[in-house]
């Protein structure tokens, strides 16, 4: 248990709740309560109370929706989507399922300067939400109980809690590192990535060019950003690696608008996408 007046964390408020330097001014009786065999750790006055809330079928697939788009996008917003008074936090669902049922407490502390309540909540696939009004909204709550009843499912378990206490906590399981690539995007570097790279090549004025794409690697993406990588064999036999990234319009966009290519030895170039073609941006 912390003694003094601060605790500094980071929390990963994902989407709509920004990311924010939270200062929990915590008394010498305040809590430091982490969850057993997770990473979540709630910092400050924890309630007694526990609860676990079955969502009605609109605020399962509610939290669906959240949980796609900010899988996909971390910086997406939802609020025009999910209402449910919570919303996903640090260990983001990836598996396109709705949301069966969340564990939850809330806590006390200080956020931005100023004291506050928020609830923090896993449900059964081990996935976390943040909300800052408290419980779930009741019109997206089919029904709940106080954990700690034989037939209540437990799904964010405390390290204070007795060994004879119920858990059905699951370990989440990150998405695959490739979860947010694109097949159409993999599939054009293959096919054309050594006209790529080759425009990369004149544009330097350089005489090599290349022979083969051996693999394409998904890197990541975050907000409107992408990035590709991929091996490529010359017509001499060295092995080059060219970095492809791609720029979306906005968070929403299905489509790249631009695509920025370099590689060792070439140049750095940049591709516009017009009526489903990429043109050289001023390179040729």
């Amino acid at each position: 248990m912390p003694h003094g007046r601060t605790v500094l964390i980071i929390n990963k408020l994902k989407g709509n709740l920004m990311r924010n330097l939270v200062v929990l001014s915590l008394s010498s009786a305040a809590l430091f309560i982490p969850l057993v065999s997770s990473a979540m750790t709630i910092h400050g006055d924890i309630h007694p109370e526990r609860y676990t809330f079955f969502l009605t079928q609109e605020g399962s697939n509610q939290l669906k929706q959240a949980n796609d788009r900010i899988a996909k996008n971390p910086q997406a917003y939802t609020l025009d989507v999910n209402h449910t008074g919570i919303q996903p936090f640090d260990a983001v669902r990836w598996d396109g399922k709705p949301v069966k049922a969340v564990t939850c407490v809330l806590v006390d502390g200080v956020m931005m300067g100023q004291k506050a309540t928020w609830s923090q909540c896993k449900d059964e696939s081990g996935a976390e939400y943040f909300g800052n009004k408290g419980w779930l909204v009741r019109d997206y709550v089919a029904k709940a109980c106080e954990v700690g009843k034989s037939d209540c499912p437990v799904y964010l378990v405390l390290q204070t809690d007795p060994p004879t206490m119920r858990s059905d906590m699951a370990n989440f399981v990150p998405a695959p590192k490739n979860f947010n690539a694109s097949a159409n995007l993999t599939d054009e570097i293959k096919n054309d990535g050594c006209q790529m790279a080759n425009n990369s090549f004149e544009y330097a004025k350089s005489s090599i060019r290349c022979s083969a794409i051996n693999t394409v690697r998904f890197i990541r993406k975050q907000n409107t950003e992408a990035k590709y990588e991929a091996e490529l064999t010359t017509t001499s036999g060295e092995n080059l690696t060219m970095t492809v990234g791609y720029t979306y319009g906005n968070a929403s966009s299905k489509e790249p608008g631009w695509r920025t290519i370099s590689v060792k030895e070439g140049g750095i170039i940049t591709d516009i996408r017009k009526q489903g073609q990429w043109l050289p941006n001023g390179y040729k």
